[in-house]
């Protein structure tokens, strides 16, 4: 029998009209007597309609689109589950990928009617009445409980739901995220039906205190071995924290705490064995004198593995807290100070939290003025037996010069007093922060003049001037790209730069220099980015006067030491945007001899 080729854009099936085979490119179909009877090409077009690496993708897009446009989607994805095979499963992963709510999934049973009203008159014959449930409820992996209104069961005919021999546990035995607030915590108890060994991240989002979240703490234990990650908002009692620490599969932690309790509660989590991120935002503990009395870490059994710790309430309770969670080791410390004014406990603190962490990479210092409830006053009895302020000083900067591996220090929005107070401290220890890459130090102003002098609470300025720049950052620092400061405004405008300019400019004449063991090219800094805010209120540090030669020899000196400089702003916006139209000039000059010169030597 002759031999044809055929276009077509039939699909192969079988006798029950499913699909049986997909073409791809031309594919030759031979009668029985072993001839070529015909050849059936498959368009393109649809080979991509019926392939299940691709058409995942293009599903993805058309929802984003849809999301964008219009913000519904899912009524145009359904409409499409017709099209094919691949269309339904492809499309049936997209719509039931994320949940915020499991209605839909009870709409599948067949007893269900108008709302769920039990079994009723259903007869019921086991796991088989799940086929259709159980079709769809894998592929929900992503569910958020807002709201128990869109689910009103009455207590019997959930406890009859939970209880139904031959129902699926857990419901969506693929779940992995479940987020769920306090109107849907107060609803039925459907998270007893939803834990399962797929989880892996769980919120919860408790306004008020329930003993809901307390019992399946239990459950959380036992039926979800895969759990990494829980988020907690809500009350705090040492009977949850307690709970909480037996999850000893967490990785990371988030615990904001809206309400009263007693920060040496924190002590349960030093039992979690896995735990590398820790985040604490708790500003209404009780607030205890002992912390302050003692300038030291107790030792206790260390979270051996955590990495990052996350911490914001006030200035005495980071005392407690510094002391009751001492992490061995360290790569991330984020500090946050609500409503901060005593520095000697903020000395205090950072000092406690850096001890023995040698290892640190970033630390980030934060300051908020948001007024909050006051914690409980310490007795003054209390009180008076405190370290002094001196005291806790010495112990910040014992720690501070011992961040040797220190890679990103950020203290933004500091008042203006407790900046005067840390900024010389900062200074003494920069000189040992040889791997530094970013460096920020942001004094928040306010409209009225700050009570300290920053001219007589020490013997030398509080706040540095331009040659800190030679005298610290190019010397100890070469590795820094980024770099804001707030600058004695005084020494800005006269201060002396020859001198220290001249000593860096007698370095560059050897291209190494050998130091603490290691030799470090110093001639090309790396430094791109420099703000220098200046000023003791808000409305000052807008305005710096200098005179245009103070300007030139100011931008000189910059690049001189600094040649990638890329950004140079301050508080003094105005003046600092004319010496940076200065350095870059300066640099556009240098680029053009070195070009000349280059092409010089080109023609030899």
């Amino acid at each position: 029998m002759v031999s044809s080729r055929v276009s077509s854009s039939m699909v192969l099936v079988n006798d029950q009209g499913t699909v049986e085979q997909e073409l791809d490119g031309s594919c030759d179909i031979r009668n029985s007597s072993g001839g070529r009877a015909s050849a059936v090409r498959v368009p393109a077009s649809q080979r991509v309609g019926s392939s299940n690496d691709l058409l995942p993708l293009i599903l993805v897009k058309l929802k984003q689109i849809l999301e964008a446009e219009l913000g519904l989607w899912k009524k145009t994805f359904a409409s499409l589950l017709t099209v094919n095979r691949s269309f339904f499963h492809c499309g049936s992963d997209e719509l039931w990928e994320e949940m915020d709510s499991i209605l839909p999934a009870l709409k599948l049973l067949p007893w269900f009617k108008f709302q769920y009203a039990g079994i009723g008159c259903y007869d019921y014959s086991g796991s088989d009445d799940w086929g259709r449930f159980r079709l769809y409820s894998s592929r929900v992996k992503y569910l958020i409980l807002q709201s128990s209104s869109k689910v009103k069961i009455p207590e019997p005919w959930f406890m009859e739901l939970f209880t139904l021999p031959g129902r699926p546990h857990p419901f969506f035995p693929l779940l992995q995220i479940i987020h769920v607030s306090l109107d849907a915590l107060l609803g039925p108890p459907f998270l007893f039906l939803l834990i399962g060994p797929s989880l892996q991240s769980l919120t919860i989002i408790d306004g008020k205190p329930t003993e809901r979240v307390l019992s399946l703490l239990p459950m959380l234990s036992g039926s979800a071995p895969a759990l990494r990650t829980l988020t907690y908002r809500g009350p705090c009692s040492e009977e949850l924290l307690f709970g909480i620490s037996k999850l000893h599969t967490l990785a990371s932690l988030f615990l904001k705490i809206n309400g009263r309790g007693d920060g040496r509660w924190f002590r349960h989590l030093r039992s979690l064995p896995a735990l590398q991120s820790l985040s604490i935002g708790a500003p209404f503990l009780d607030v205890f004198p002992d912390p302050l009395m003692s300038a030291s870490v107790p030792v206790y059994p260390p979270l051996l593995d955590l990495e990052s710790l996350e911490v914001r309430t006030t200035e005495s309770q980071h005392c407690l807290l510094s002391r009751v969670l001492p992490p061995r080791r360290l790569d991330k410390l984020e500090l946050m100070y609500d409503n901060a004014s005593d520095v000697t406990a903020i000395n205090l603190s950072i000092g406690l939290y850096l001890q023995a962490k040698p290892e640190l990479r970033i630390l980030i210092v934060s300051f908020t003025g948001i007024p909050i409830l006051q914690s409980s006053p310490i007795p003054s009895a209390g009180r008076s037996e405190w370290r002094s302020e001196k005291e806790t000083r010495e112990v910040m900067r014992f720690w501070l010069k011992r961040l040797r591996k220190l890679r990103k220090l950020a203290i933004s929005d500091i008042p203006f007093d407790l900046a005067a107070s840390i900024s010389p401290t900062l200074l003494r220890a920069i000189s040992r922060w040889e791997h530094l890459t970013s460096l920020r130090f942001r004094v928040r102003l306010d409209a009225s003049e700050p009570e300290l002098s920053t001219r007589t609470f020490f013997s030398t300025p509080l706040f540095p001037g331009i040659s800190f720049l030679a005298s610290k950052i190019w010397r100890f620092c070469p590795y820094l790209e980024e770099m804001e400061y707030h600058f004695d405004k005084t020494l800005v405008a006269e201060e002396d730069l020859s001198e220290s300019l001249k000593t860096c400019e007698t370095s560059m004449e050897g291209p190494l220099l050998e130091e603490r063991g290691s030799v470090r090219p110093k001639a090309h800094h790396r430094l791109q980015r420099l703000c220098i805010n200046t000023g003791t209120t808000a409305e000052e540090s807008k305005q710096m006067e200098l005179p245009v030669s103070r300007k030139i020899q100011i931008a000189t000196f910059l690049d001189r030491l600094f040649p990638a400089l890329v950004v140079v702003e301050g508080s003094a916006k105005e003046s600092w945007s004319e010496i940076e139209a200065w350095v870059k000039s300066y640099q556009e000059q240098r680029e053009y001899i070195v070009a000349r010169v280059e092409g010089m030597f080109d023609g030899f």
